[in-house]
């Protein structure tokens, strides 16, 4: 009986002692296989550096910095609240999204599902809802879906013009841009075109991408929770929206715009879906739709002032060039 209480006696003192060698063996391995770089401070990670790099007009700089510290390549930090590995260059960028869903897929940190909340009642997972969504666009965005849109899109970019642009000898550009880009794409998909309903969103959606970039900290009167109450109040507005579209496909089909909402209502039968579902489609759709194309023509005027031999040969074309071809115009230099 003795010796069996001595042999556990020595079988827990092994254990205690082995653990910690356990532990700093498998730590030091698993910490080989990460990138070279830095977490910073617990739960806050570097998004005060990364908020830095922004204000002070030099967005790169956090990414650059850091390229030249560890790697050209990839490099580990910590952002809103989340350990993440950062590809660059355009290896980095090929091996991204030529891998997606194979080797990588889509990730969102928590404070911003907080601000994007998946519809319960979409019955698919997340990445054959992306398939099947990018499906449904692309019978909207093509080259022939796009002329249906022409007439439209003229219209509201000279409104845009005359109302924002004409009689003022200074603008801010990137501002108004933002704002015309939404009119366009609220009028294109969602038929939304009244000033003050449009008045009414961008607000919400200007607290929305402050929230998702701050850190992740959700209590009263911080960015985050600004952000999930505007969230919030979209997707109420929206919801109010696609139900009286839903009325009025049921009451009379062929005097309502065939946009992507109508082809959604349509449609969310077949999926399973309900009008919530459908009002977070749309809400993604928007908020996707904002940053990406405005910050494209942002850029593409701003170099137009600054090559302007770029800007006459645009302009003797008297604007017959696409913003891809502009574009290659200005990146040639």
């Amino acid at each position: 009986m003795e010796l069996i209480s001595m042999s556990i006696i020595f079988s827990l003192v092994a254990l205690f002692f082995s653990l910690p060698l356990l532990f700093f063996l498998t730590r030091k391995r698993n910490k080989s296989q990460l990138p070279p770089g830095k977490t910073g401070w617990p739960f806050i990670g570097e998004t005060l550096s990364f908020h830095k790099s922004g204000l002070t007009g030099v967005p790169p700089r956090f990414v650059q910095d850091r390229m030249q510290m560890f790697s050209p390549r990839i490099f580990k930090t910590s952002l809103l609240g989340e350990k993440m590995a950062v590809l660059c260059g355009p290896d980095g960028n090929k091996f991204l999204f030529s891998n997606e869903n194979k080797l990588v897929k889509v990730w969102y940190p928590s404070s911003v599902m907080k601000i994007f909340p998946p519809s319960p009642s979409v019955k698919h997972s997340s990445d054959e809802e992306i398939v099947r969504f990018r499906k449904t666009l692309a019978s909207y965005v093509n080259a022939d879906a796009l002329q249906r849109y022409a007439g439209i899109i003229d219209s509201i970019t000279k409104q845009h013009l005359k109302t924002h642009w004409e009689n003022n000898k200074e603008v801010i550009a990137a501002h108004l841009i933002k704002k015309y880009t939404f009119s366009v794409v609220c009028k294109a998909f969602l038929g939304i075109d009244d000033p003050v309903h449009l008045e009414k969103l961008s607000g919400p959606f200007d607290l929305m991408a402050i929230g998702i970039k701050s850190l992740p900290i959700n209590l009263p009167g911080t960015s985050l929770n600004k952000a999930i109450k505007a969230s919030a109040a979209v997707r109420k507005d929206l919801l109010e929206h696609i139900k009286k579209r839903k009325v009025d496909l049921m009451v009379n089909k062929s005097s309502v715009p065939q946009d992507v909402l109508s082809h959604m209502l349509l449609t969310m039968h077949e999926h399973g879906e309900d009008e919530k579902a459908v009002s977070v489609k749309s809400f993604g759709l928007l908020f996707g739709s904002l940053d990406t194309v405005s910050a494209a023509i942002t850029f593409v005027i701003k170099y137009l002032a600054e090559l302007p031999h770029i800007y006459n040969e645009v302009l003797r074309g008297k604007f017959n060039c696409s913003l891809i071809h502009i574009s290659s115009l200005l990146f040639r230099e």
